[in-house]
């Protein structure tokens, strides 16, 4: 088959929980053995690499030679979690397969597999080289050229304990070192290159750049010398800046940065937030008392369960206060649902005395003739009364009674005429 020169002869693998040992794990590129395939698993917390072993740790599933890999691992070596990785590649001998002797015959398929393995040694190289190695890119600049400035000149004892770089040219040296610490900056000190000293006035740190000796004072930065260091660690900087962080974050005595205020001065109270027009903590918006928190608002806590009837009353006032909730003529709730039910009281006892009057006042006018009764004890509860109903029978029983004795007295009168009249005339006439 044809090989490509450009086939990437390695590939990896993540940790994966749902792997198992029926898990295929591929890599595109040809092999002639088994032993080319190499298996590497790395955890990637600690950054150990362990080469794993055919057999012990994985099998082959493609076959003695292929063109891929196929592996599958065994119990125990399935790479489960995401904190591992494998990395699958091919490590081919740079040695002949076959040797060739004068007057022997080419074998199509021998010489393929030669040609074959050229290409993936030329593989392997340009993978070594290209892919896992830093290097300039193909359209980078450079002061000469692109060997003279990827190449390292500089002898072992003056590379030893050195750093890599870059010079003025751009081109790689290893003539760096950290620098060596001198404590404080002082006058009449001797520095050389990549010395390291504190600025004591502002505990800046600096770099030698110019060997020279010292003169002046601190601070470096306006010393007639600071061309000849450089600046590495900029504490005085750090300092202000954590100052005035550490002042936005807890300052209570007054205004920061002439802005404004800080946070735990908007959360508990300080100068300029407290009791302050336009202003007050949030605590204070939520647990003042007895009077405003910006001269002119109420907390919530007054608002819920305060007495200051300048607020215009609290929930709580208007609810259960006795006396007015917000100094006026109206009433709570609790009060107004007293009043209604004493005016429910006087309305349900109102309502039991006419029921009694009218069942008096019925007893009055339908008692039958003859039958006494009781006034209910609203009426006083006064017994052997009779009603409407009886006296107006009785008034009609001597009405009757006084027409029959009228009706009688008439024919008495009558009768007694008539004998008066047969009287007088015996009298008169002599009967």
């Amino acid at each position: 088959m044809t090989v490509s020169a450009t086939t990437e002869t390695r590939k990896q693998y993540t940790g994966n929980v749902s792997y198992t040992t029926s898990t295929d794990f591929t890599a595109a590129f040809k092999y002639l053995d088994t032993s080319e395939i190499k298996v590497t698993h790395t955890n990637a917390s600690t950054s150990a690499d362990t080469a794993y072993v055919e057999g012990t740790h994985y099998s082959v599933q493609s076959g003695a030679a292929a063109t891929s890999v196929t592996i599958r691992f065994l119990t125990s070596y399935v790479p489960t979690a995401t904190t591992e990785y494998i990395t699958i590649h091919r490590e081919t001998a740079f040695s002949q397969l076959t040797d060739y002797t004068e007057g022997s015959a080419l074998d199509a398929e021998t010489l393929e597999q030669n040609f074959d393995k050229a290409i993936m040694l030329i593989q392997q190289v340009n993978n070594n080289l290209t892919d896992l190695n830093i290097s300039f890119s193909g359209t980078n600049d450079f002061n000469s050229t692109a060997a003279a400035a990827s190449e390292i000149v500089t002898s072992k004892a003056l590379r030893a304990n050195k750093a890599l770089g870059f010079d003025v040219n751009g081109d790689i040296e290893a003539t760096q070192d950290i620098g060596t610490f001198r404590g404080n900056w002082a006058a009449s000190s001797a520095y050389i290159v990549s010395d390291l000293v504190k600025d004591a006035s502002n505990n800046n740190i600096y770099i030698c750049n110019t060997a020279h000796s010292s003169t002046g004072s601190t601070p470096v930065s306006t010393n007639t010398d600071v061309a000849k260091w450089t600046l590495i660690v900029d504490a005085a900087s750090t300092t202000t800046s954590t100052t005035t962080a550490s002042e936005w974050a807890s300052k209570t005595s007054g205004i920061v940065a002439s802005t404004d205020y800080s946070a735990k001065a908007y959360a508990i109270g300080g100068t300029g937030v407290t009791t302050s027009s336009g202003k007050g903590a949030a605590k204070e918006w939520a647990t003042t008392t007895g009077g405003a928190v910006d001269t002119s608002e109420y907390s919530a806590k007054e608002y819920a369960i305060g007495d200051v009837t300048a607020s215009g009353g609290s929930a709580k006032a208007w609810a259960i206060d006795g006396s007015n909730p917000d100094g006026t003529s109206e009433k709570s709730a609790k009060t107004l649902a007293g009043e209604a039910s004493t005016s429910a009281g006087t309305a349900t006892t109102q309502a039991g005395l006419a029921s009694d009057h009218r069942e008096d006042a019925g007893k009055y006018a339908v008692t039958a003739e003859d039958s006494t009764f009781s006034l209910t004890s609203t009426n006083g509860g006064t017994s052997g009364l009779y009603s409407a109903k009886h006296y107006q029978a009785k008034a009609q029983a001597n009405q009757t009674a006084a027409a029959s004795s009228a009706s009688a007295a008439a024919s008495s009168a009558a009768s007694a005429m008539d004998t008066g009249k047969a009287i007088a005339f015996s009298l008169i006439f002599g009967a």
